[in-house]
């Protein structure tokens, strides 16, 4: 009788660990429009327009490995209770600390990816097995880290001559975010290629090279920074950890591949150095123009993290007791130092503000104990064993490290890929994991949860599905499809403050419309949708609770640029003037605030507060006051000619941005050249030639501006 061969059950989680690079790149943020129909709304939610969708694509995978475990094994591979017990009291902390959140519907979704991690961690302890297993899935996460690299080096390759200086994002939400994923590889493809045997080296090797160039392309600092780390850890410990025997060769095989990867970044310098460096006066230009950079913008992009991390700090004093998973973005601007922003750039204190600083000190607690775990000498361990647990510990730290220049573990390919990356590490442990024989109880509890875990991920993406077929019937003024999207929206997708707003989109009656906001300010509190109600409640003729609405959204954001100058505009629509200038002083007050200094992208230069400037000197009684509070604006708006309009132009160009954002761009440059002429006639009237002059240069400037768009 010849016995039927099943496949392993490692590929379970070798599938997820593949895509993950591929399709955990994006962030659950503003809902994307879908196909109208149902499959192709669900493989366009997959391929990146639903980031919810693909990650529970991901998980599920690996949650039914886990399941067929539990369900098919009387023993089960189990890590170490002191790991375990940590895992399961950090589990808890999440859900005791989300349970009074007011966003729901993000709540569920981060809950699930968090679920997802947890399992990644226990399927591939249970899953991978002693022998070919820790290294395959290994080979699996390598190559989706080879892939991605080659996708960014093709990126590259054709946006180099609209942008040398270009960093890759390959799908992911951002650059910083891509090296994140990418140094993960980094360690793990130089371990299999000096464990491997001839095609396998290579293609290993090769996987090497291509990450390396591509984590050189992202231009991260903080990227780098973490790739440093992982490499020098296990560059340093793995002929350490090897038998003595073995270290030569090993350090023969590190060598040759450490040449190999010092060549591709040569050649990129090189290119650097030929394609337009640092040249005095301007910035670099080249492939690595950001990582030689030195100026000013760099200093503003550290200078806003560390914003973001007292933000971050000044939340957990105000409530310790955590706001619940995935409401950091909601929370974030309510220090006043930074606007809204959806990371803190800092995995472990955004952990903190949604899940109370227990939630962090147990993920770092876990972390600690795993670690001593992996870097334990142990002679037992074949050789080959013992290098590829140190890269995956060097793949660890390295990520850590960058982790505390970003929201790592909140990009769901690297958090998925980091606790997985812990299973497999307790895995080539010799004592961290012990098989266990399950009570019926137990194995129950398990199953509850692995389906528990299930319920809510199908929810979590039927709502994200409703929802963007919803917004492409919007999108695509299809009121019939609409509709129909709109009912299906209100099923799966009703604890979604967007369903309503989208909903009052597609409402004729304005008291309808009216009460479709207030329900979507009330399940989902933000400015965005405050600053929507009252919009609606001043068509209505509601003036006074429309400026209730924009307080609450102050509430929420005290420095809101947008909210204040909607008020400031209300009040002087219903000629309360002393209240109008009150909130005009305001936003000019905040120019000297970094909420207004340092931003996110220096290139994006806020024009509110000059429209308040605006507002000011039309009431001002002399022209010096005029000028006064009119020179500013018209500075602050040769600003906004020189770095935003070219920004938001290129970006249009490219189709990463909406081609409407060039009639803002158009409308704000008029105001800004009328700005600059009544300031012309002011110096005029002053006495002050020059000064006029000046003026009268700058209207010229935003006529060039103007002239230089491109037509719709």
């Amino acid at each position: 009788m010849t016995k039927t061969r099943t496949l392993p059950p490692w590929l379970w989680l070798a599938v997820p660990l593949f895509l993950a690079p591929l399709l955990g790149g994006q962030v659950a943020a503003e809902p994307r429009p879908l196909p109208a129909d149902a499959i192709g709304a669900l493989a366009a939610a997959v391929g990146g327009d639903g980031p919810t969708t693909a990650h529970v694509f991901l998980g599920l995978m690996a949650v039914l490995g886990l399941l067929v475990a539990l369900i098919g094994r009387k023993v089960i591979q189990l890590p170490a209770a002191r790991l375990t017990s940590v895992l399961l009291l950090l589990a808890g902390v999440l859900l005791v600390t989300s349970a009074g959140t007011q966003y729901r519907a993000s709540t569920l979704a981060e809950l699930v990816e968090w679920g997802f991690y947890f399992a990644a961690f226990f399927a591939s302890v249970a899953l991978a097995g002693r022998g070919l297993g820790p290294r395959a899935l290994l080979a699996a996460l390598v190559a989706g880290c080879a892939f991605l690299s080659l996708k960014g080096l093709v990126e590259y390759g054709q946006m180099r001559q609209i942008d040398p200086s270009w960093r890759i994002f390959a799908g992911w939400v951002n650059a910083n975010a891509l090296a994140g994923m990418l140094l993960l590889g980094l360690p793990l493809a130089m371990a299999l290629s000096v464990t491997s045997e001839r095609l396998g080296r290579l293609l290993a090797g090769i996987a090497a090279c291509l990450i390396t160039l591509a984590l050189l392309l992202t231009q991260s600092k903080g990227g780098l920074i973490g790739g440093g780390v992982a490499l020098a850890l296990f560059l340093m410990l793995a002929p350490l950890r090897s038998a003595k025997a073995e270290r030569a060769a090993l350090a023969v095989r590190l060598g040759v591949l450490l040449v190999a990867m010092v060549a591709m970044g040569g050649l990129l310098m090189a290119s650097q150095r030929g394609g337009g460096g640092a040249t005095a006066g301007k910035a670099p230009q080249g492939a690595l123009a950001r990582v030689v950079d030195t100026s000013g913008t760099e200093a503003q992009s550290f200078t806003f993290r560390k914003n973001l991390w007292q933000s971050a700090v000044a939340l957990v004093r105000t409530n310790p007791l955590g706001y619940g998973m995935g409401t950091y973005r909601y929370q974030s601007a309510k220090p006043g130092i930074t606007p809204q922003t959806h990371f803190a750039h800092q995995s472990f204190l955004q952990l903190a503000v949604e899940a109370s600083p227990i939630a962090a000190v147990l993920l770092v607690l876990f972390g600690v104990l795993w670690l001593r775990e992996s870097l334990r000498k142990d002679s037992t361990l074949p050789g080959q064993t013992r290098t590829l647990r140190i890269a995956v510990a060097a793949a660890l730290v390295g990520s850590a490290a960058h982790s505390c220049f970003d929201s790592d573990l909140y990009q769901f390919g690297i958090g998925f890929a980091f606790f997985a990356l812990l299973g497999i590490g307790t895995e080539l442990c010799s004592d961290a994991v012990t098989p266990e024989y399950l009570a019926p109880r137990w194995k129950g509890i398990g199953i509850a949860l692995a389906i528990a875990l299930g319920v809510g991920a199908i929810l979590a993406s039927a709502s994200e599905l409703a929802l963007g077929r919803l917004v492409g019937a919007v999108v695509r003024r299809d009121r019939l499809e609409a509709q129909s999207a709109l009912s299906t929206a209100k099923t799966w997708a009703a604890s979604d403050g967007d369903t309503w707003r989208f909903a009052a989109l597609l409402e004729p009656s304005p008291k309808e419309r009216v009460a479709l906001l207030e329900r979507a300010a009330r399940i989902c509190p933000s400015p965005k949708n405050e600053r929507a109600l009252a919009a609606e409640l001043v068509a209505d003729g509601q003036a006074d609770a429309a400026q209730a609405a924009l307080s609450r959204a102050l509430l929420l954001d005290p420095n809101n640029l947008l909210a204040l100058r909607q008020r400031m505009e209300l009040r002087l629509e219903i000629g309360d003037r002393a209240g109008a200038h009150d909130d005009a002083r305001r936003l000019v007050a905040i120019e000297s605030t970094p909420y207004f200094t340092v931003r996110a992208l220096p290139e994006i230069v806020p024009t509110e507060t000059y429209a308040a400037r605006r507002v000011l000197a039309q009431g001002a009684r002399s022209p010096a006051e005029k000028v006064t509070a009119l020179a500013p604006a018209v500075a602050g708006g040769l600003e906004y000619a020189a770095r935003t309009v070219p920004f938001i132009t290129q970006q249009v160009e490219s189709g990463a941005a909406d081609p409407s954002r060039i009639d803002e761009l158009r409308k704000e440059l008029e105001a800004f050249q009328a700005d600059a002429q009544t300031l012309a006639a002011l110096y005029r009237e002053l006495g002050r030639s020059d000064d006029a002059g000046v003026a009268e240069t700058s209207v010229s400037a935003f006529g060039e501006a103007l002239a230089g768009l491109p037509s719709r």
